[in-house]
């Protein structure tokens, strides 16, 4: 029976762009299950970012409710507290989410202090170091290294390990991999469903990319306009009957 992690009900999110109000969100409703691998797609301005912000605790919604393990996320302080000890972020620019001064060994143990803080546990750092390296596909010798001594893959990886370091039940990744190029987003997203399998993790993957998709996710959803238009799982996205899925659908084939 499936259970649910993430619940969002009724989320609205308006911007206010001088006399005119953009609703960048506009009622989303949506339930994430436990181990699911969620995509959330659409082009510019549908209102993904927005929506990942809310997801992560960055941004909060001007009305509606976010719950995760069915506890209120944005009614009070220890409800975003127990948010950020279950999900992290990998976001899309790896450049300015890694400190330029700190080597990957200090990049990783952001991750790592906030496990401390959560679970009140001491760790050898350079041990756990070495391990989350090797479980990114990196050897210990990165662990001296700073972020210009390393490829974008390589440096994604290092966010990502990172990211793990906090063992959160949820990743969110925010465009994680459309700055790099075709053949190491398919080494990152095979290491993503290797990383999913192995620590029995959920992910919620927003891109506008369809192709990514259809290579990793389980389920998509299409936003338009701050709306879910369509929700449906990837194995059945030929057969939708949503004319907004359709149009992003053609110009996947079309760009191929």
């Amino acid at each position: 029976m499936a259970e649910p992690l993430i619940e969002l009900k009724d989320i609205y999110k308006i911007y206010h762009m001088g006399d005119e109000q953009v609703r960048a969100n506009d009622g989303i409703s949506l339930t994430i299950n436990r181990g699911e691998f969620v995509a959330i797609v659409g082009k510019s301005g549908s209102g993904k970012s927005t929506l990942g912000r809310v997801i992560s605790g960055l941004l909060k919604p001007d009305s509606g409710e976010l719950k995760i393990h069915d506890t209120s996320v944005y009614a009070s302080r220890s409800g975003r507290k127990n948010l950020q000890k279950r999900l992290s972020v990998v976001f899309q620019d790896y450049t300015t989410s890694a400190n330029p001064r700190f080597r990957v060994k200090e990049i990783i143990a952001e991750g790592l202090s906030a496990r401390e803080r959560n679970q009140k546990v001491r760790l050898n750092r350079a041990e756990e170091t070495s391990r989350l390296l090797e479980l990114v596909g990196l050897n210990a010798s990165y662990a001296d290294r700073y972020p210009h001594e390393l490829s974008g893959g390589q440096l994604q990886r290092v966010c990502i390990a990172r990211a793990v370091a906090c063992q959160p039940e949820i990743i969110l990744f925010d465009e994680a991999i459309s700055s790099l190029d075709a053949h190491t987003q398919v080494q990152i997203m095979d290491l993503l469903r290797e990383l999913k399998e192995k620590l029995g993790l959920t992910y919620i993957f927003i891109t506008h990319d369809l192709t990514s998709v259809t290579y990793i996710c389980d389920d998509v959803l299409f936003l338009y306009h701050g709306r879910i238009t369509e929700h449906i799982p990837v194995s059945r996205i030929a057969k939708t009957k949503d004319e907004y899925a359709k149009k992003l659908l053609a110009s996947m084939i079309e760009f191929d």
